[in-house]
């Protein structure tokens, strides 16, 4: 149950971003994939998604014209390749960013448009951090496994600390964040966000608040219904938000919702995220994409699809 400190908190977080937008949370544009090698868009809240290209793990700019996604390819010799490219959605133009030598994943704009951040992995390193400029320039490692297990083997997706100036990843046990020069900034061990220090998957996502200091978003393992653990022989994964400071934490999805793949509205008063309800987890495809107010706690159901990026 939720203590009066922290719905003071909340309420004073909300009114206070209310009065500095005037506009709904989110009118888009949204990119986001289906597992059929598309990535479409939903240009303004209220409209049908298209097809923009074709590719996978889409992450839209924050001048709301411009995506990165990842291809993939392999060789006649069976060697993996990945590349990072760039559309611009107004004019259709694409320009190739980075040719990776192994797999590449989940690249993220930087707040201000002048870095790409993305996980890559190789049989020396595994994964890890990696940041380039959207014309390819400046590649860089930034942090991860270092031959002989030395450094954390990084895993999930990698996201911008708010401000731009660095990153955060987890590996299961910690939730890094680290300076663009590979610095150590902070490593909070997961149970101070989970209270179990075992409930933290690869596929889990820790995101502070866009402005406000202290509070995130993450999910974790929980127990499912009995239809869910029945049919999938696993735990669920179910979003939360914490005040890191209070240490108040409070689940935002039912017993019945997987989510997953969670992203911040840039003003914080949404979370987008994916996932599926019990009654659709037999479907041929059963990942839709859902918004939640956070203030309200109401779920709204926006489009089938996965990785919601806004």
């Amino acid at each position: 149950m939720l203590t009066k400190k922290f719905l003071v908190v909340l309420t004073a977080l909300f009114c206070s971003l209310w009065m500095a937008a005037s506009l709904s949370a989110w009118d888009g544009p949204m990119v986001f994939s289906r597992r059929d090698g598309v990535i479409y868009m939903i240009a303004e809240k209220g409209l049908s998604a298209v097809d923009v290209a074709l590719g996978l793990d889409p992450d839209i700019g924050p001048d709301g014209r411009s995506i990165a996604y990842v291809t993939e390819e392999v060789s006649s010799d069976g060697t993996e390749s990945s590349f990072i490219w760039i559309k611009n959605l107004e004019n259709k133009s694409v320009q190739s960013v980075l040719k990776g030598g192994g797999r590449i994943r989940l690249p993220e704009w930087s707040p201000d448009g002048r870095h790409i951040a993305f996980l890559m992995f190789d049989s020396e390193y595994f994964w890890s951090i990696h940041v380039v400029r959207p014309d390819g320039t400046g590649f860089r490692r930034v942090a991860g496994s270092k031959p002989g297990g030395e450094g954390p083997v990084l895993c999930g997706s990698v996201n911008w600390w708010p401000d731009g100036k660095s990153l955060i990843a987890q590996d299961g046990l910690f939730v890094y964040r680290f300076g663009l020069d590979g610095s150590l900034m902070e490593k909070t061990p997961v149970e101070e966000f989970t209270g179990d220090r075992y409930a933290t998957t690869s596929t889990d996502r820790f995101l502070p608040h866009p402005e406000r200091k202290g509070l995130w978003a993450f999910t974790m393992s929980v127990p499912g219904t009995p239809l869910f653990e029945k049919t999938f022989n696993e735990p669920n994964q179910a979003l939360f938000l914490i005040d890191m400071v209070s240490g108040e934490k409070k689940r935002l999805t039912p017993e019945d919702m997987l989510a997953m793949d969670i992203n911040w509205s840039p003003d914080g008063k949404y979370i987008f995220f994916s996932g599926y309800r019990d009654a659709n987890m037999n479907e041929s495809y059963p990942f839709r994409i859902y918004s939640l107010d956070v203030e309200t706690g109401e779920i709204t159901e926006v489009s089938p699809g996965e990785q919601p990026s806004l």
